[in-house]
């Protein structure tokens, strides 16, 4: 006989002994167990203990910068909608019609009208997300509008969403902390970048074949870059003075006080900086995650974002975006810089996706448990680890 309480103790106790892993982690073991970057039920369950109750981001304003735009996206297992409505506010809703269920949209596009209509039975939405016309919804040939009840009822979902230096941010529980509080602490921080003051450049969709965590733990890597970026760092002169910054319980990042050290800068000395950097400011990089998926990066002229979107294990999508300053019409005199400035920057992101799908089949291994950081590199990698442990633990 099948002996299916057998296989569900068996399926218990691995379940039991991850969790037992990863609270060795949090107590003092070198690394977190591989299965948290390759295991499909690690996956799903971070999705609900995580990303359902975190504020998450999902793409950057400038997807949508035109009244009527709109920008699917799907991350974690949720498919939404980001739109810019008539009163110029972006807005997320689900992908999904009120009728039954129908994605509304499977591409970027600009809403005719002001309208979005159903592939399915033809439901049309306005902006705001209500209900506006359903073909003979009452079964009656005279009108196909929507009355007041149903207009209330069978609008959209929207989802708790806020925009933070072009960051699209959303909470889908919508239980978590005010977006104010939660990003007080850097935004405190970069008061001396000011939001202002950027002008978008681009705005490029990757696709990479690894572990969003992977992902977000290189970006806060200084150890990587004179090895990997040798076109920006030529050496360990900048890398070697960088140190870690603790915001709060899910903020956290690293300085290096003196850029990147060896590095050819003729581009970067005809750049506008931001008008409120002082002294040694006019020199940092600093590089932050916001837990979970956001990374965002300064320089005295210049910002770049990297929303992590997990679609499963192994694949996260990508919205890698740069910024600069602007400066009236300085950009407009100087386009191709701006474009070099970009050109540079892909080159660099494709250098990390490189090495990190080459970092995904080597985490695929059962050995990968046995890596360890390097204290005094990797500061800030591992206290990301310990907030992603505390948090799936918990959630």
């Amino acid at each position: 006989m099948y002996d299916i309480q057998g296989v569900n103790k068996e399926l218990r106790s691995t379940s039991e002994l991850l969790r037992e892993g990863i609270r060795n982690f949090l107590d003092g073991a070198t690394a977190l167990p591989g299965e948290v970057f390759r295991d499909e039920e690690v996956f799903r369950d971070e999705t609900q203990s995580i990303f359902l109750h975190e504020w998450i981001s999902v793409a950057c304003a400038q997807a949508v910068s035109n009244v009527g735009d709109v920008f699917p996206v799907h991350v974690a297992g949720y498919s939404l909608l980001i739109v810019r409505d008539k009163k110029n506010q972006v807005r997320v809703f689900y992908n999904m019609c009120g009728h039954r269920g129908s994605p509304l949209v499977s591409e970027a596009c600009r809403a005719r009208g002001g309208l979005l209509s159903c592939p399915y039975h033809g439901w049309v939405y306005s902006l705001n997300g209500n209900l506006v016309a359903a073909p003979f919804l009452n079964r009656s040939r005279e009108d196909s509008r929507a009355d007041d009840e149903q207009l209330s009822q069978l609008g959209l979902v929207e989802v708790r969403s806020t925009v933070w230096r072009d960051i699209i941010f959303v909470n889908l529980s919508g239980s978590a902390v005010s977006f104010e509080d939660h990003i007080a602490p850097l935004d405190r921080r970069l008061e001396d970048w000011p939001a202002d003051e950027l002008h978008p450049v681009s705005a490029t969709e990757c696709e990479v074949s690894a572990n969003w965590k992977l992902a977000a733990e290189n970006f806060v890597d200084a150890y990587h870059l004179p090895l990997v970026h040798r076109e920006i760092c030529s050496g360990f002169e900048g890398a070697l003075k960088q140190f870690g910054v603790s915001l709060s319980d899910r903020i956290a990042g690293m300085v290096m006080p003196e850029g990147y050290g060896s590095v050819e800068e003729d581009s970067k000395e005809k750049s506008p900086i931001f008008s409120k950097l002082r002294g040694q400011k006019r020199t940092h990089i600093e590089t932050f995650f916001i837990f979970p998926n956001t990374l965002i990066l300064v320089e005295p002229d210049f910002q770049q974002v990297i929303v992590l979107r997990p679609q499963r294990a192994g694949l996260t999508h990508e919205t890698f975006a740069n910024y600069v300053v602007s400066e009236g019409s300085f950009w407009e005199a100087h386009s191709e810089l701006s474009r070099q400035i970009d050109r540079d920057s892909l080159n660099v992101n494709d250098q990390d996706i490189d090495l990190l799908e080459k970092l995904q089949k080597s985490r695929s291994m059962s050995v990968a448990s046995q890596t360890q950081v390097a204290p005094e590199w990797d500061q800030t990698v591992s206290e990301f680890q310990k907030i992603w442990a505390r948090c799936f633990l918990e959630g």
